[in-house]
This record gives structure tokens, C-alpha cells and sequence, in this order.
């Protein structure tokens, strides 16, 4: 008898890692409903889950007692696990209401909240109600809860008039800011600057990041240039990288794909592909074969003269036109699972599930020069570089008085690989 009992609860066993071995090898996605309760509050949760630019991303949408609406996503590997949120802490003041979602192992997660009728972060009470929500955090780390957005201390360090943020950077981040003569480069352990022009370059309108290079022309040659600096971002390196004709200085890059650069030569109809990696220069657009144009999905060519006559460049994004029509007066950026919109200083952001359910991050003046770099967004604020993440909330990366003179395309973000 026994010895039957074994061979059942073995088959039981071998079943269930098999459908677990299908879960893991062909389940993309899932959509499923639960509830949970938590003293007198109960909760209706819709939970999504996709893999996403080989990113395991769960969107939930959490209706409470009063049939409030909270959104929040995770990127997280739960090994495609169903129901990953465990219980639900909640606060409730005046026209304020929170929930903080505790996921399985008590996993990064982040306190999502309502103002009135809108949605917002934890980042929008920290600068509108900062008292309450102190004390919340500090309920919550009573409990034996820490999230790195709590932490709301800012480590500095000084060189020259630029001050920066060393530990706000994360490991696989690098940050360039033209320095007018060159770069200085930060990553979480180091900061350097690195010069090699020798005549001021103003405007920073000669250079382009390709993945983790930065591609400068050499504009101390006065009319035409033989010669591209390739700055490493990540090991301070810098080369030269030499072209076997003479380009104008009268040329601008109108984009990356795959890895290389393209620029256009004006006073010499020409366009070249560079691709810094394998220090390679082609030509691959004249008066004769005319030049190549990418719109964000396929290639086509264009007469080189839409070029010239114009600055034309490659598209960074391609927006949902859908969102487009919801959201006509607010400017798009493409994120993750999620986009983000910009309208009246303040930034938002929609999930892909719940497109018209709009959170408001946080409320700042003089955004400008924003960025997009996956979930990273970073912007120009006044005097200061700033990224928002979802993990660690808004941060400063440097300041610097010059950023109120000229900020147009003063930095550039490289991830690593």
C-alpha cells in the first residue's frame, strides 16, 4: 500500500515538473484576477504579465473598498509565477489614500497612491505632503519593509563648479557632459575628465553616442577634418579614429541603427556610415546613389538633397498613434511597457494595459533635454541633470551653473550591455 502511495505522490511530482518545464519554456504572458484581504480592507487585483524586450513585466491594477484604482508595474523574474502579490498595506488621510503591494520573497516593490481623483506617485507626496508620507515610510520600516526610494539622502562631491552624485549612478550606468574641450565621465566608481580639443566646441553639435562610444568630429581642424575621437565611456579611453577623405566641418549626424552612425557631408553631398567599434568609415550616400533614410522600422532612400536642404534626421521613437489621439496636448516618450508624457512641467505615465489611466511622477520646473534610456528618464531641470526610476525615485546626477547658459545637448547616457 505504501509502496503505491510513493508511486502516486512520485507521478504527481513528475507531473508538476513537467508543467512546470512548459510554463517556463512557452508561457509569455498571462492575465488573471484575485483578491486579497487585509483587516477590514479588501482588494480586486488585475494582474498582467509579459516578457517584454527580455524583460519579465507584471502591470497591476488594484481596486480598494471605495472603488479606487491604483496602477503600478514590476520588473521582476518570478519564473512567469501567478499571484506574485502576498498582502497589501494601506493608509488612508483626508483626500489621500496608499497602497503599499508586498510581493513574494518581499521584493522590490513601491507605494502607489491617489490625491483627489488622480493617481500619483510616491515622488508627488514627497514634494506635496512630505510630513505624511515621512510617516508612512516610517510605519512601513517598522515592519521590517525598505525600498531604495526611502532612502532620501543625496551623497555629493565637488570638482571644479560641478558638483555630482556618484551614488545615484548605478553600475551598468555612464554618464558624458561636454565640458566644451572634452568630457567628463561618471559611473558608479569613478569621475574624469577627459580633454582633447584644444579651440572650444560651444554648441556640442558634432558628436553622437553609439551604445557605450561617443563619436566626436575633430573641430579644431578649421574647414575639413580627417580625423573622428572615439571616447569610450566606460574605460576612459579615447581614439582616434582616421578617414581616408577629408569631411567637411559643414556635416551633422542624423542618427544611429545597429550600431553605427551616419552623417552627412553638406559642402560635399556625401553621407558616411561610421561604426566606432570596428573604427570603420563608408560611403554610402552621393549625388549618385543618393542616401539612406530609416524611419524607425525599415530602411528607404531618399534623395540626398532632402538632406542637405534641411536637417533631417532618423526617428528615436515611433509613438502609438492611439495614445497620440488620447493624449493630444502632452509630448510622448516611449518606455518599457509604459509611456511617459510631459505637459505643463509635470511627467506622467501610462501603462500598455491601462492607457487612459494616467500617473502623475512628479512636478518640476524648466523640464528640458529629456532622455530616454529603457525605464531610465532623464532630463534638464534649471542647474541640474536628474533620473527618475520607479526604484530609487527622482535623483540628481550633476549640477552645474552652466546648465542655465546652455544646456542643449550637453550630455549623453550609455548603457552597458
Amino acid at each position: 500500500m505504501m509502496r503505491r502511495i510513493f508511486k502516486l505522490i512520485g507521478a504527481f511530482l513528475f507531473l508538476f515538473l513537467i508543467y512546470q518545464f512548459i510554463v517556463l519554456l512557452f508561457v509569455k504572458s498571462h492575465d488573471i484576477s484575485y483578491t486579497l484581504s487585509k483587516g477590514k480592507n479588501r482588494f480586486q487585483i488585475k494582474e498582467h504579465f509579459k516578457i517584454l524586450e527580455k524583460k519579465h513585466l507584471y502591470t497591476f491594477e488594484i481596486l480598494d473598498n471605495k472603488k479606487r484604482t491604483y496602477h503600478f508595474q514590476v520588473y521582476e523574474n518570478y519564473n512567469k509565477q501567478q499571484k506574485i502579490i502576498d498582502t497589501i498595506e494601506f493608509f488612508e488621510t483626508g483626500n489621500i489614500s496608499c497602497i503599499y503591494p508586498v510581493l513574494k520573497d518581499r521584493r522590490a516593490s513601491s507605494i502607489a497612491c491617489r490625491k483627489g481623483k488622480e493617481e500619483v506617485s510616491f515622488q508627488v507626496l514627497l514634494q506635496e505632503e512630505k510630513p505624511w508620507i515621512l510617516e508612512v515610510i516610517n510605519t512601513l520600516s517598522k515592519k521590517g519593509y525598505q525600498e531604495a526610494a526611502w532612502n532620501l539622502s543625496n551623497s555629493s562631491k565637488v570638482y571644479k563648479d560641478t558638483t555630482y552624485y556618484q551614488e545615484n549612478i548605478t553600475t551598468n550606468q555612464s554618464l558624458s557632459f561636454w565640458t566644451y574641450r572634452g568630457v567628463y565621465l561618471l559611473t558608479k566608481n569613478d569621475f574624469s575628465n577627459q580633454e582633447f580639443l584644444e579651440i572650444d566646441q560651444y554648441e556640442n553639435n558634432k558628436s553622437i553616442l553609439v551604445n557605450e562610444q561617443l563619436i566626436v568630429i575633430d573641430s579644431d581642424q578649421s574647414y575639413d577634418f580627417d580625423q573622428f575621437y572615439v571616447i569610450s565611456l566606460f574605460n576612459n579611453q579615447i581614439e582616434k579614429m582616421k578617414v581616408k577623405e577629408k569631411i567637411s566641418q559643414d556635416s551633422y549626424f542624423t542618427g544611429t541603427v545597429d550600431g553605427c552612425a551616419y552623417l552627412i557631408d553638406r559642402k560635399n553631398k556625401k553621407q558616411y556610415k561610421i561604426n566606432p567599434r570596428k573604427k570603420q568609415i563608408t560611403l554610402v550616400g552621393d549625388t549618385n546613389r543618393n542616401a539612406q533614410y530609416y524611419n524607425g522600422k525599415k530602411w528607404s532612400i531618399r534623395n540626398i538633397y532632402d538632406f542637405l536642404k534641411q536637417d533631417l534626421f532618423f526617428p528615436n521613437q515611433i509613438i502609438d498613434s492611439t495614445l497620440q489621439k488620447i493624449y493630444p496636448d502632452y509630448t510622448l516618450y516611449n518606455g518599457i511597457g509604459r509611456t511617459y508624457l510631459i505637459k505643463d512641467q509635470s511627467v506622467f505615465y501610462v501603462t500598455d494595459e491601462f492607457p487612459k489611466k494616467k500617473i502623475r511622477l512628479f512636478t518640476l520646473e524648466d523640464l528640458k533635454e529629456i532622455k530616454m534610456v529603457e525605464n531610465q528618464f532623464f532630463f534638464i531641470s534649471k542647474d541640474t541633470i536628474y533620473q527618475y526610476t520607479d526604484e530609487k525615485g527622482l535623483r540628481p546626477i550633476l549640477s552645474t551653473r552652466e546648465l542655465t547658459f546652455n544646456a542643449k545637448n550637453r550630455y549623453s547616457i550609455a548603457l552597458k550591455k
